[in-house]
This record gives structure tokens, sequence and C-alpha cells, in this order.
């Protein structure tokens, strides 16, 4: 039911169903990763594990939310990615690894110190809790879910992307930057206009 939330207000705010899948794909993975973590935790900690009851059921209900904050910025990133047209270069610089690398590279920094510091500064302090409620269900879990969520969100998912992310579509208006030469080839981002951008397509010369 949970992914089914995720899947349709992702795709309601992306505007994009391939992208809302793979937030959900990874979410999924997110949830199933802490899942397993826990599991060895139990088995080679000492102690009191965490146990199936009604505490870590809300928690991994509360999880599956926490983890689109991993996901969903770098999946964005990547969708909404516009390169400056320049000549003979537009299919190589709109590239799924072009894409990717970009994406991690405006976001990345954003997910690891605005989402994953943040959380783990916030509950490190339930790590010397006096309550054994506080250290297992709490610090133990959600430590796991932030360890996993970052190397999903920056590791695996620009992986992902590169290989299998949805191409940009032809034929559409796009958001574009016009690009001022520096004499080197390269250029700056200047003002952002709107351009139609068409296929090209091969014409049979007629005999």
């Amino acid at each position: 039911v949970y992914k089914r939330q995720v899947f349709a207000c992702t795709a309601l705010l992306t505007g994009s169903m391939a992208i809302a899948g793979v937030v959900v794909g990874m979410v999924l993975w997110i949830i199933l990763g802490v899942v397993g973590v826990l599991a060895v935790w139990n088995r080679v900690g000492s102690g009191y594990g965490v146990r199936i009851n009604a505490v870590s059921v809300v928690n991994v209900v509360m999880a599956t939310g926490l983890s689109v904050e991993f996901v969903v910025h770098i999946a964005a990133a990547f969708l909404n990615y516009h390169h400056p047209l320049s000549a003979g270069s537009r299919d190589k610089s709109c590239s799924r690894e072009v894409r990717a690398k970009q994406a991690l590279s405006s976001m990345g920094a954003s997910v690891f110190s605005g989402i994953t510091l943040t959380k783990l500064v916030g509950i490190a302090v339930l790590g010397v809790a006096p309550s054994h409620l506080f250290r297992v269900y709490y610090f133990r879990m959600y430590t796991c879910l932030i360890a996993v969520g970052a190397f999903v969100g920056l590791a695996f998912l620009p992986v992902f992307l590169s290989l299998y992310g949805p191409l940009l579509p032809g034929g559409e208006e796009r958001r574009l930057h016009d690009f001022k030469d520096d004499g080197e080839g390269e250029g700056e981002t200047g003002k952002v206009r709107t351009t139609k951008v068409r296929k090209k397509t091969k014409k049979k010369k007629e005999k």
C-alpha cells in the first residue's frame, strides 16, 4: 500500500512514470537492506536484538517515507538534466552516463550533508540513552536505515541510472541554457531559454 502511495506521489510530482518506478524500486532495496543488516546484527551482536513487534513495524513503515529522501533528489536531477546544445555534441552530452554524473555532482553533496549527516547527528544521542528500547529499536534501526539509504542513494542509484535510466524524449520542448564560448570549446551557463529540439531524420535520395 505504501509503495503505491510513493509511486503515485513521485509520478505526480516528477511527471515521469519511469522515475517513479525507479524510486519505488530503490525504496524497496533500502527496506530489504535494513531488514538484512538488522538480521545480521542480531546474530553477531550480543544482548537483546530487534524483534518483530509494534515498535519495529512502525519504524519500518516510517523508514519507507524516510527512504524516499535518499533517492528522489538525485532521480529528479537526472530527469530534469538539460545540457546546453553545442554543434555535434547533443547526443553525447545527453547520455545516461553524463546525466547520472551531473545529477550526482549537483545533488550528492546535499543528500550527504543535508540528509545523511543531519539524521545521523540527530539519532547519535540515542546510542547512549539509558533506555534499552531507544538504543535498540531507534538508534540501531535508524542507523541501519541511514547507512543503507546513503549507500543506495549515493552509490547504487547513480550507477543504475547510468545504465538503465529513462532517456530524454525527443521532439519536445526542453529548457536549455545559453552557451557562452570561452575560446576553448567550453562555456558557462547563462540565461535559460526554451526551444524545440527535433529529431534528425534520414532522407533517402530519390533516384
